[in-house]
C-alpha cells in the first residue's frame, strides 16, 4: 500500500500507474476523489492510461483507506468552527496536499517535462481550490517545485456545493430527504449521483429545464451494473464517522468557508499565489445529477460578477456521460482528460 509521509502523524494513500513505456514526455494526471467514492472510483481509465502516454496518481484525501483521519482539532472545527476556523481547516488540507505533491514528485520521479495536471471529481474540486491558494503556506522549495511542475487544473463534475453556493430552496438531493430513513440515504444518493438524466436543456440556465428527481429510466444507475466487489473497491463502508465530517462540509453552514476559497483561488488571483494563474477547465457531463449541471451556471455568474469579459474557465462539456463516467465510458473519459491536461 503506497503511501507518502508528511510528517510523523500524517499519511496519504496513493495509486500510481508509473511512467509510460518509452515516453519521457509524458503528462501526469493527479486526481482528488470526492465524497463517500475514493480513489478506487478511478482504476478503468487508470488501466489504460500508460497506452495513451498517461501517468494517473489517485490520492485519497484524509479519513479515507490508507490515508490519515481528520485531526481532532480539524473535526472540532468543522462541525462547529466559525467561518474562519472552517476556512482554516480547508486551507490545512490544500497545503497537505500540496506537501504530498511534493513528496511525490522528488520519490516518484514525476515528468517535468509533462508536467501534473491536478483534476478535482465531484467533492474533490473543493480542496483544489484550496491547493491553489497553498503556496504562502509552503516553503520556497515547495514553492518552487509546485511553480515548475504543475501545469493546470481541472473542475472535474463539481456539484454545487464544492463551489460554496448557497443551497436552492426546494431543490431535490436525496442525502438531506427526511422521508428517507437514514440508514438508506447513502445508497439511495448513490444510485440517483450514479444515474443518467435526461435534461431538457443545460444551456437555457433554467432550472425548470433540469430533471431534479426523475432519471432517464432507459439507463442503469452505474453502481447497478457493479459487483458488490467492484462496489466495495471504490467506497470505504467503514468509516462512516469520518464521512458524517465530510457530509458537514457539504451542508450549508459550511458554504461560507467553501466560498471564500473559490473567489480566492479562481477570481482574486493575487501574485503572491502563482498556482491560482493556470489555466483552469471545467469538465461537464450533461446527463449528471442537476446540482453538478447548475455549478456551470454558477460559475458563469461568478465570472460575470467578478471577474467581468476576464474568463480564467473553459468549460468542456461532455454529451451523454453522467457523473460516473469514469466506469461506464473509460476511454472516452480518458480522452476529454486528456484535451484538458495542461
Amino acid at each position: 500500500m503506497p503511501t507518502i509521509s508528511l510528517n510523523e502523524t500524517t499519511q496519504y494513500f496513493y495509486t500510481d500507474t508509473g511512467v509510460p513505456p518509452d515516453d519521457l514526455n509524458y503528462k501526469t494526471l493527479l486526481i482528488i476523489h470526492g465524497h463517500t467514492f475514493h480513489s478506487g472510483s478511478f482504476r478503468r481509465i487508470a488501466s489504460i492510461a500508460p497506452s495513451k502516454s498517461m501517468r494517473i496518481v489517485c490520492v485519497n484525501r484524509r479519513g479515507y483507506p490508507g490515508t490519515s483521519p481528520y485531526t481532532e482539532a480539524q473535526k472540532k472545527a468543522i462541525v462547529s468552527g466559525t467561518d474562519d476556523e472552517r476556512s482554516n481547516v480547508l486551507q490545512q488540507l490544500g497545503t497537505e496536499l500540496a506537501l504530498f505533491i511534493d513528496a511525490l514528485i522528488r520519490e516518484c520521479s514525476i515528468s517535468s517535462n509533462g508536467g501534473i495536471t491536478v483534476a478535482g471529481w465531484s467533492m474533490g474540486a473543493m480542496f483544489v481550490f484550496a491547493l491553489m491558494t497553498s503556496t504562502e503556506f509552503v516553503g520556497k522549495a515547495v514553492g518552487h517545485n509546485l511553480r515548475t511542475y504543475l501545469k493546470g487544473f481541472i473542475l472535474w463534475d463539481p456539484p454545487i456545493h464544492a463551489l460554496g453556493a448557497p443551497d436552492i430552496p426546494d431543490r431535490y438531493i436525496p442525502l438531506w430527504d427526511s422521508s428517507i430513513q437514514e440508514s438508506q440515504r447513502g445508497t439511495i444518493f448513490a444510485t440517483w449521483l450514479s444515474s443518467y438524466f435526461a435534461h431538457k436543456d443545460i444551456s437555457s440556465r433554467d432550472l425548470d429545464d433540469l430533471s431534479l428527481r426523475e432519471p432517464d429510466h432507459s439507463k442503469s444507475p452505474t453502481i447497478q451494473n457493479m459487483t458488490l466487489d467492484e462496489l466495495s473497491s471504490m467506497i470505504e463502508l467503514t468509516s462512516k464517522g469520518e464521512h458524517d465530517y465530510e457530509s458537514i462540509m457539504v451542508m450549508s453552514g459550511f458554504m461560507p468557508a467553501v466560498y471564500r476559497h473559490t473567489t480566492k483561488a479562481l477570481f482574486d488571483r493575487p501574485e503572491e499565489l502563482p498556482l491560482t494563474k493556470l489555466p483552469v477547465v471545467h469538465l461537464l457531463g450533461a446527463c449528471a445529477t442537476w446540482n453538478i449541471i447548475y455549478s456551470a451556471w454558477f460559475l458563469q455568474d461568478m465570472v460575470s460578477q467578478l471577474n467581468g469579459a476576464q474568463d480564467p474557465i473553459k468549460l468542456k462539456i461532455m454529451p451523454e456521460f453522467n457523473h460516473f463516467a469514469m466506469w461506464d465510458k473509460p476511454d472516452a473519459t480518458l480522452n476529454a482528460l486528456q484535451e484538458c491536461l495542461g
